[in-house]
């Protein structure tokens, strides 16, 4: 399973990996065209078996920082900080994040090659680097 990979390679616990995985796979819900989602979600093995995670509520000062971003830079800056802050709250350190995220592309880069999913996966790709930007 993915999860297992990118926790023997990145040290970092399976169960905070697959924490991560399903936080990354609900930023992308909210951010593929159509069906986009579904057909990634099937890509992946496991991804059916991984922790059901929600967005960090926005309450407290995280909760006012994302106010603050949104206003500010609008509300993609805003999605961004509070999948980093489930990142972290997950288990994976904010220096992890962007390694977390690349080893998630090349992970489901080679599911999606085998599939013919390469349109597909340019588009996960595209949305999952504004992540990398962001925690680096």
């Amino acid at each position: 399973m993915l999860s297992k990979v990118i926790s023997e390679k990145l040290g970092i616990p399976e169960p905070a990996v697959q924490k991560g995985m399903s936080t990354l796979l609900q930023f992308l819900r909210g951010h593929l065209k159509g069906t986009d989602f579904e057909k990634f979600v099937a890509l992946i093995p496991g991804a059916s078996a991984l922790p059901q995670t929600s967005a960090a509520q926005e309450s407290g000062p995280l909760g006012g920082i994302m106010k603050l971003l949104s206003n500010i830079f609008g509300s993609q800056s805003a999605d961004i900080a509070k999948v980093v802050g489930s990142l972290t709250k997950a288990g994976i350190k904010i220096e992890q994040v962007g390694p977390f995220v690349q080893e998630f592309l090349q992970g489901t880069k080679s599911a999606a090659d085998a599939n013919n999913a390469g349109e597909l996966f340019a588009s996960v790709t595209s949305v999952l680097q504004k992540l990398t930007k962001s925690s680096s």
